[in-house]
């Protein structure tokens, strides 16, 4: 009679299939948006703005592929195989930054009451048609937090304000000196390096070269 062989495991081996399980649980348990969601918000926003087209709209795709984009076979960004399918409603580790462009409640509040946006804000409530019963500036923050729309919307604003500074003394004079639009790169590298200096700042963990190989490995990019 013949024994079976003993199947041995390292221990370096058994600690590997631990993580791995781990973290195939933890991915699980996240609360996501779909990648249809993440279009139909960014495809809105363009709508409502009235500019940018399919550029910004895949712009914005890419924002959020960077920001909150997860693969729930438990695969890093930087692992061969790993693709999106999974955009986080929430920051990781908690934090008051929210929805597929993990943008804070706190900056919809700055932003719909900000005088450079007027005219851009006009632009919006005149875009929505029955979509919003009163303007931006009078938006409750629950439409921000229950909309992605919105949320998709607040990510481009966010742009547009830091992208257009003014002087005080432009200030006063809030006709002529409106923010009211930007043009969207036409190369990965451009719309890496905007995400880069005017979304996640200068000081910010993320690089543009992340926000480039995040989104070349899920074709996000033009």
């Amino acid at each position: 009679m013949t024994g079976k062989k003993e199947m041995k495991i390292t221990r370096r081996q058994l600690r590997k299939v631990i993580n791995e399980n781990i973290k195939l649980l933890n991915e699980a348990k996240l609360d996501c948006y779909s990648e249809g969601e993440v279009d139909a918000a960014s495809n809105r926003a363009v709508e409502l703005l009235g500019f940018g087209g399919e550029a910004l709209a895949l712009f914005l795709k890419e924002i959020a592929v960077k920001e909150s984009g997860r693969n729930s076979a438990g695969l890093s960004p930087g692992d061969k195989g790993f693709k999106i399918d999974c955009f986080l409603k929430k920051q990781v580790g908690g934090g008051p930054a929210i929805g597929p462009w993990q943008v804070e409640p706190e900056t919809f509040e700055f932003l719909k009451k900000n005088w450079k946006l007027e005219a851009i804000s006009n632009t919006i409530f005149k875009n929505a048609g029955k979509g919003l019963q009163s303007p931006l500036s009078e938006q409750n923050v629950s439409m921000f937090t229950n909309s992605r729309s919105i949320q998709a919307l607040t990510a481009a604003l966010k742009m547009i304000d830091k992208m257009n500074p003014r002087s005080t003394e432009q200030s006063q004079d809030r006709e002529n000196n409106q923010a009211e639009t930007f043009i969207v790169p036409s190369t990965h590298k451009g719309r890496a390096d905007l995400w880069k200096n005017f979304y996640n700042t200068s000081s910010g963990a993320g690089t543009s070269q992340e926000y480039i190989n995040i989104n070349k490995a899920n074709n996000t990019s033009m």
